[in-house]
């Protein structure tokens, strides 16, 4: 990255937060950025390594341990407590770098335990969920594709982290926008394609890996259904005209 220097900052009146900054790099060219928890770590925190993914950040919460690290997407994150790793990414990653700035600043830790609770209810563990891709048949395996974001099967059908069901041209992570008085406004139109819900209480499943045992989450679990039922899916939803219809729109 360019050197440059901060010259002024400006803040609300109100609330005596950051707005934005002003900046000028090595050449002499003034910029102004918004005081984003990226932009802050990044240009005045100067946290270089850790935004390349180079750096994990650790801290020590009454002897609990918190780490972050950037995942392999420049919007993900690897977020670990006591040894229970979740990724974040998509909209949970700006509040994610928000709890960042306030452990840093006022060691104070209960927005990074928040988002990290938060995703251990709406996501699988994916290192988990992975580990157990090797537990399907090797003819199952070949029509599961893994990605930083779920499971694609049968190169079409895409099973998010939260054990959502989409077509994979429907990418979730994408905006879509919406024309609104000669401005485009980002929106959300994404839809599951297929919704499957259990009839009763599930029984508690523990696996065993690498020696190690896990109770699988009711999230968990609920994935590893519907990854066998989009498997299955012709069997558990004989509509042919409908699998037909499915098939010719991804040929």
């Amino acid at each position: 990255m360019k050197s440059y220097e901060i010259v002024d900052k400006n803040y609300d009146k109100t609330t005596g937060e950051l707005q934005s900054f002003l900046l000028i790099w090595d050449d002499g060219e003034p910029e102004i950025k918004s005081a984003t928890p990226q932009n802050y770590l990044l240009y005045i925190d100067e946290l270089y390594g850790f935004l390349d993914g180079d750096e994990a950040l650790v801290f020590d919460d009454n002897g609990t341990r918190i780490s972050v690290l950037r995942a392999d997407s420049n919007t993900s994150y690897y977020l670990s407590i006591d040894n229970t790793t979740v990724i974040v990414d998509g909209r949970r990653a700006e509040r994610l770098l928000t709890g960042i700035k306030a452990a840093r600043e006022r060691s104070v830790y209960s927005t990074l335990r928040a988002v990290h609770e938060q995703v251990l209810k709406t996501q699988v563990r994916q290192h988990i969920i992975n580990v157990l891709y090797d537990t399907f048949k090797e003819d199952d395996r070949r029509r599961i594709s893994i990605s930083d974001t779920g499971w694609v099967i049968d190169e079409y059908y895409f099973l998010d982290w939260s054990a959502s069901i989409y077509s994979k041209e429907d990418d979730i992570e994408e905006p879509d926008y919406t024309r609104v008085n000669n401005e485009a406004v980002k929106s959300d139109r994404s839809y599951q394609l297929v919704q499957l819900r259990h009839n009763s209480d599930m029984d508690d499943v523990r696996v065993s890996i690498n020696g190690e045992s896990y109770e699988l989450t009711e999230i968990e679990i609920t994935f590893l259904s519907k990854a066998r039922w989009l498997l299955d899916r012709h069997e558990y939803h004989p509509d042919v005209p409908f699998w037909m219809y499915m098939k010719n729109r991804h040929e």
